[in-house]
């Protein structure tokens, strides 16, 4: 199954991020919501489209010190529950 996804805009509020601190965050998200979808797989209503308005916040911890790649994960855990659970 070939999946596409596009996220429009991911607003993170109170989190400042360097260019490098931000590139790693987008590498890890991704990677991350790759592997949950091949792994786990996605809902029958996700495979026929949706959008998603937004998301509660996820669990990361946002104090110091501050490790973009485990936020990456932890946001993409949390976006890949919003999606419903997925086929059995």
């Amino acid at each position: 199954m070939d999946v596409r996804l596009h996220i429009e805009r991911l607003v993170l509020d109170g989190v400042n991020l360097t260019p490098s601190e931000r590139a790693v965050l987008v590498r890890s998200f991704q990677s991350e919501l790759s592997r949950l979808i091949q792994v786990h797989g996605l809902s029958d209503g996700a495979t026929q489209g949706f959008a998603v308005p937004s998301l509660p916040s996820c669990n990361a911890s946002t104090t110091q010190p501050f490790k973009a790649a485990g936020f990456g994960v932890e946001l993409a855990r949390s976006l890949y529950s919003g999606l419903g659970r997925p086929r059995e």
